[in-house]
Parts: structure tokens; C-alpha cells; sequence
């Protein structure tokens, strides 16, 4: 990566390299697990960005020394080198912007999920919110209603069980993701990931996305799966060739780098932002818990005073 970065300093391509460490729930290759390193290469000039594997970046670092050794053998056929011959180009392509985790411990007590979650990118800076809700429902999808509660989830054992899903709307911090944004995700046992429409034009889309996930009889995995496990929500944004800021262009490669280090775009080494991340996770989890409770408090003082009322009103009978 370092010498990828001194080759674009020293051709004034205008990108720069960085190692980056993805969480197994934000990487959305197939049969992936666990983290996984990859590299961003980032237009200095207008800020867009690619994520690459090893194999492709060590194509491109290939490439890249032969274009250096040439240019040191004064080839002038690399003035006129095509796009799509250059190592150090990428067509603008759909980007990570963050993930959002949504817990489901409310579930095993029939509780609806309906707070905003924050997205966050993989050093684990706020990108912006997502607006999910998750409840209980029937087999057609009616939610259950705020009556519906379950005081211990082992009642569920052997029934059949239905939620859904309803991704509601974004609001992204970015203003270059404006160009367009949807949004992916797995639940427990799906092989292939459920798509949003993509919505252009708005940096506070509306998805009105729902999905309804059916469960036939539930085990003592299932209760397992909603104490322990969340669903991930990858937020993409679409990007474009916008024009580049004027002053940037008069720049050199070299002193957009040290721009960015300036700005302290570049500080954060990767462990930390694995353990920043880890930290914003674990933070969701902790108030999903105290959600639960508050609710299940709040449902029980209820059901409590409803009884009372009964009770009071049986000697007047």
C-alpha cells in the first residue's frame, strides 16, 4: 500500500491507498466470516471510493510498478493511455456508506423495536440513522399491537411465530450519497441478501420496505437467535464523476495526501476502529436490553393495576 501510494505521488494520479478492516457482518461476500481485510483507494479530487480484496489489489499493484518503470523509460504512449487500461481507475460504483445492527431480544417477549439505530462506518463514525421497526405480527403481517406481550419466552416453545420487518427511511450525513442509496440485509437462514428499491436523489430516503419472516415452530435455537443475535443493515450510496473542486485540482497528488492527514482523515489506525466499532455495537445491544425492560415494566405495571381495579370492584358486586 505504501509504495501504491508513492507511485500515485510520484505519476500525480490523485488516489490514495489505505488497509481497512471490514466486520464479517458488513462484508457481504459470500460464505464470509469473522474480519476481512481489504484496501480503499480514494479519489483525492472529489472523494469517491473503492473498496478492492487483496487479489484485485495486488493485480493493480502489478500493474501500477510496470506503469511506473515505463514512465522512468520515458514511454510517451502513457499520456494517451485509455481509462480503462489504467490501474489507478475504477468506474464509480455503489459504496458502503455503514451498517446498522438491530438486537432482537424484544422479540422473545413480543415486544415491538421501533428507535432509530446509527449508522456507522467501518472506523465507527456516525454516518447518519436508520428508521427500522420490527414486531411481532400475524401470518399476513398485522402487527400484534402494544397489548401483545409474552412474560416468559419459553411460552413461545413449539408455536409458530411471525415478525416483520419494515425499513421506514434513512437520514445519510453525506452529501455526495445524494446521487442514490438502498439498503441490504440477511436474517438468520436466508442464503441470498433482500434489496431495497434504490431511491435517488435524497439524502433522507423513504424505502417503505417490509418484510414479513415466518417462523413454523419455534426451538430453543430460535429463543437463542433473539437473546444473542441482531440483523445487520448494510446502507449503500451510489456514486458518480462529480466535478472536482477547482482548488483541489490545482493540487499535487502529494499535497492532497497530506491534506487528508491533516484533516485527520488518515489518524486511525485499523485496530482502533475495529474497537470503535465493536464499542458502537455493543452500545446498541446494552439499550435494545434496557428497552426491554422498560417495556416489560411498563406492561407488567398494567396488567398489575387492571388487576387491582378488578379486585376493587368485586365486593360491589
Amino acid at each position: 500500500v505504501s509504495e501504491s501510494n508513492a507511485i500515485s505521488e510520484e505519476l500525480n494520479k490523485h488516489k490514495s491507498f489505505e488497509v481497512i478492516l471490514i466486520s464479517g457482518a458488513a462484508n457481504p461476500t459470500e460464505g464470509s466470516k469473522g474480519t476481512k481485510v481489504m484496501v480503499k483507494m480514494k479519489n483525492l479530487l472529489n472523494g469517491n471510493t473503492w473498496l478492492w480484496e487483496r487479489g484485485k489489489f495486488m493485480n493493480r499493484r502489478y500493474l501500477m510498478q510496470d506503469m511506473y518503470q515505463r514512465n522512468l523509460d520515458g514511454d510517451e504512449t502513457l499520456k494517451d493511455m485509455p481509462e480503462d487500461q489504467d490501474p489507478f481507475w475504477d468506474p464509480p460504483c455503489e459504496v458502503l456508506i455503514g451498517t446498522s445492527s438491530a438486537f432482537l431480544q424484544a422479540l422473545g417477549y413480543g415486544i415491538d423495536m421501533d428507535d432509530p439505530i446509527l449508522i456507522t462506518d467501518y472506523k465507527g463514525e456516525d454516518q447518519g440513522q436508520m428508521f427500522v421497526n420490527i414486531s411481532p405480527c400475524d401470518e399476513e403481517g398485522k402487527c400484534m399491537g402494544e397489548e401483545y406481550f409474552v412474560e416468559d419466552s419459553n411460552e413461545l416453545l413449539g408455536k409458530p411465530y411471525h415478525y416483520k420487518v419494515t425499513m421506514k427511511s434513512c437520514e445519510i450525513r453525506d452529501s455526495r450519497f445524494n446521487v442514490g442509496s438502498f439498503i441490504k440485509y440477511k436474517i438468520d437462514g436466508d442464503e441470498e441478501y433482500t434489496v431495497t428499491p434504490t431511491v435517488n436523489q435524497s439524502l433522507a430516503p423513504e424505502f417503505n420496505h417490509s418484510r414479513v419472516v415466518k417462523i413454523d415452530k419455534v426451538t430453543q435455537e430460535t429463543l437463542e437467535f433473539f437473546e444473542n443475535s441482531c440483523i445487520t443493515f448494510l446502507l449503500y450510496g451510489c456514486q458518480e464523476d462529480r466535478e472536482s473542486d477547482v482548488k483541489l485540482i490545482k493540487l499535487t497528488t502529494k499535497e492532497l495526501r497530506q491534506r487528508e492527514e491533516t484533516t485527520g482523515n488518515m489518524k486511525t489506525n485499523a485496530l482502533t476502529r475495529q474497537l470503535t466499532k465493536n464499542t458502537v455495537d455493543e452500545s446498541a445491544a446494552l439499550k435494545t436490553e434496557i428497552l426491554v425492560l422498560k417495556r416489560r415494566n411498563d406492561i407488567l405495571a398494567k396488567k398489575e393495576k387492571s388487576t387491582d381495579c378488578d379486585s376493587a370492584l368485586i365486593p360491589l358486586l
